[in-house]
């Protein structure tokens, strides 16, 4: 079997896997598919781990734990633990102390592999869906590689022992034949909970084990690829490379991966790797091995860690989209900081004599995680300090609170401290008043909703949960930030209020797609059907139905949107009027793209630029949504005046957050401002509708 070492084929392999996946992130339009170039990371590193493994055995007859966790030491930590330093160290200094204390919580679970783990939690909590992403995300792919080499080691050391003390003929096909056992059963979990739970999925270290098995299988069969013909080589050489590429230029965002869609790249990968065992690399795979592409292998390890933080924190740093300079600079500033780490970190480290005994070099683990910790504890430090001034300077603006204007009034005043680029118009008390702030939504208090993969919910009654009248609230989670509001009308009013509310989901019968695209968002059509058999079933006295404005997961564009989204309100308001004597539509508040928590923590944010401008796609929802309305004879409650003015839509207002994320209202605002919503309701009520 051909040394791995000297496979200059592989670190030009590395080489496009890493280039994918940089252009990809910095936004290269022909290759959205990019991001499969970790699926031939995980192919590769699963292939290079085994056979050195197996070489281990063949030469000791054992395979030493110690020292393979010594390797993997010097060659992971020293990077990885510089690039979260710096991105600790950074994020304290220039984001916002919100922002700061996300990232580093991140970088707790990056430092621990745990990363992927870590993500698929935050990834799949919908109201999260609107945060920036993480400077350090891709840790997730470093977190599933350790996970898998936390196991695969001691199983194949385990097997081989077995087979010698079983005087099994041919160990290695013990091990394969487990081996290929765990990759079945992985890629069908993969393929299984890819369809059903997309993100975790992708996070997911049992989803993606598979494909670090096939590069572990074709280690196993090496011996028995150096018999393959030439015209054969150059036949898998060929089909790899336009496997890979394929996936790279005709994957995108709605791509569903891992799942059976990684069978692609994997596989690719694998003829590639296959076509150079105990071989000089043959046909097209020749290019891989010329010396620019197997330098760029080489730092491409150090290029995936420096990349996705330089372009998250450059572009959070800009304020805008980059333009294609900007991004040509910022690679440049990259492919730089990749080759020091390359010279000055990584090298030196992995070839230290000093480090040479295993000891030493497993003492790298725990003193790359007491490094990050301390770096972590020093940023947070930083952006402590910077808060206290931030809070000090901002006390100015308690007496806004008490003065109570109208809502109108309040809106108007913090539009003029925009115009005249004042500071936050908001009293800061404490870091702990912001964690409370962040808590200001209306989901942390009516709980029972149903999630992306659910098609029903629990029903939980409030308001006067003994009345003898019944109000529904139906719609996704913009019908349910108006609970606080009416949730106390129905306690003046005497009416027990039951929400029937589906995060994502809009109440009336459009076509929709899952968030990220991949398929037909089937669960909101059962969930809407299921909610109408509810309100039939509890024949209620008073319905009020709502949601987002012509959500951008909607499977038709344009003017046919139009047509789609006015349809699909006028159906489901016919039908509900034949299920309740009294039927109110709520309109749509725009979303605002921004964080609230993030602008009233940044020492940089002015009202201004925590001011945003009304979606159009709000203001056209709501005029087709009034006319569709009026056309039943159904009120329409037009809420978006209670939280913008003049197509401007302020974050704060009256001294008072008035989203809580970029796209919710916040609790203490629809509180502060019921009785205007109370109003609107009575007169539109009053005028029929209109």
């Amino acid at each position: 079997m051909g040394s791995p070492d000297v496979r200059l084929d592989i670190q030009g392999l590395r080489c496009v896997a890493v280039g994918a996946v940089v252009a990809d992130h910095a936004g290269v339009r022909h290759l959205a598919g990019g991001y499969v170039g970790v699926d031939v990371f995980l192919v590769v590193s699963g292939f290079l781990i085994t056979s050195l493994l197996l070489r281990e055995a063949d030469r000791d007859g054992r395979i030493s734990l110690r020292g393979f966790y010594a390797r993997r030491a010097r060659r992971i930590l020293p990077a990885a633990t510089v690039v979260l330093v710096a991105v600790a160290i950074y994020s304290a200094s220039e984001l916002s102390y919100v922002r700061t204390v996300r990232v580093l919580d991140d970088v707790r679970w990056a430092a621990a592999f745990l990363a992927n783990v870590h993500f698929a939690r935050s990834g799949t909590d919908y109201f999260s869906a609107g945060l920036p992403p993480s400077p350090v995300q891709h840790y997730w792919s470093l977190a599933v590689e350790e996970q898998f080499y936390l196991v695969w080691p001691a199983l194949i050391a385990a097997l081989l022992l077995v087979a010698r003390r079983r005087r099994i003929a041919s160990p290695r096909r013990l091990v394969a034949a487990v081996l290929a056992g765990c990759c079945a059963a992985s890629l069908t979990w993969s393929v299984v909970h890819t369809a059903s739970a997309p993100t975790a999925a992708f996070f997911s270290s049992l989803a993606r084990a598979w494909e670090l098995g096939a590069g572990a299988l074709l280690a196993l069969a090496a011996t028995r690829l150096l018999l393959l013909p030439r015209l054969a080589r150059h036949c898998l050489a060929l089909a790899g490379l336009v496997a890979i590429g394929l996936a790279m230029t005709t994957y995108d965002a709605t791509t569903a991966l891992p799942g059976y869609h990684a069978l692609v790249p994997v596989l690719g990968t694998v003829a590639v790797l296959a076509a150079g065992v105990g071989s000089e690399p043959v046909g097209v795979a020749r290019v891989l091995s010329v010396r620019p592409m197997t330098w760029i292998g080489d730092l491409s390890y150090s290029l995936y860690l420096w990349h996705w933080p330089v372009l998250v924190l450059a572009g959070a740093r800009l304020g805008h989209r980059r333009t294609g300079v900007e991004t040509a600079v910022l690679l440049l500033a990259v492919l730089a900081l990749a080759a020091a780490s390359y010279y000055l970190v990584e090298n030196p480290v992995r070839r230290s004599p000093r480090l040479r005994p295993s000891l030493r070099s497993l003492a790298l683990w725990p003193g790359t995680l007491a490094l990050v910790g301390c770096s972590v504890l020093a940023a947070d430090r930083i952006a402590s300090d910077q808060l206290a001034d931030r809070v000090a300077a901002s006390q100015k603006w308690a007496a806004l609170r008490d003065q109570a204007p109208t809502v109108g009034a309040e809106l108007t005043y913090s539009l003029q401290l925009a115009d005249d680029g004042a500071p936050i118009a908001f009293p800061l008390v404490s870091a702990d008043q912001i964690e409370r702030l962040q808590d200001d939504r209306w989901h942390r208090r009516y709980t029972c909703n149903a999630y992306h993969d659910r098609t029903s919910t629990r029903l939980r009654p409030v308001g006067d949960i003994d009345a003898d009248r019944t109000m529904v609230v139906l719609g996704d989670s913009h019908a349910g930030q108006w609970l606080p509001a009416l949730d106390l009308m129905a306690q003046r009013d005497g009416y027990r209020l039951v929400p029937v509310i589906k995060y994502g989901c809009v109440p009336y019968p459009v076509a929709l797609l899952t968030e990220n695209r991949s398929r037909n968002y089937t669960e909101c059509a059962d969930f809407r059907r299921w909610a109408f058999d509810q309100i039939a079933e509890l024949q209620p006295d008073l319905v009020y139905v709502g949601s987002r404005a012509m959500p951008p997961n909607m499977t038709v564009r344009g003017s046919d949107a139009d047509a789609a989204w006015y349809d699909g309100v006028a159906s489901a308001l016919a039908d509900l009027t034949e299920l309740a004597p009294d039927v109110r539509m709520i309109g749509d508040v725009s979303m605002i793209g921004l964080e609230p928590a993030d602008c009233l923590t940044d020492r940089h944010a002015t009202m201004a630029s925590c001011t945003a401008t009304e979606k159009k796609r709000t203001v056209v929802a709501n005029r087709l949504g009034r006319r569709a309305a009026n056309a039943a004879g159904v009120p329409f409650v037009p809420v978006a005046q209670l939280a913008c003015q003049d197509g401007r839509c302020p974050a704060f207002a009256g001294a008072r957050m008035v989203y809580a994320d970029h796209s919710h209202l916040s609790i203490d605002w629809v509180e502060h401002v019921w009785h205007e919503f109370d109003r609107l309701v009575a007169e539109t009520a009053g005028a029929g509708g209109r």
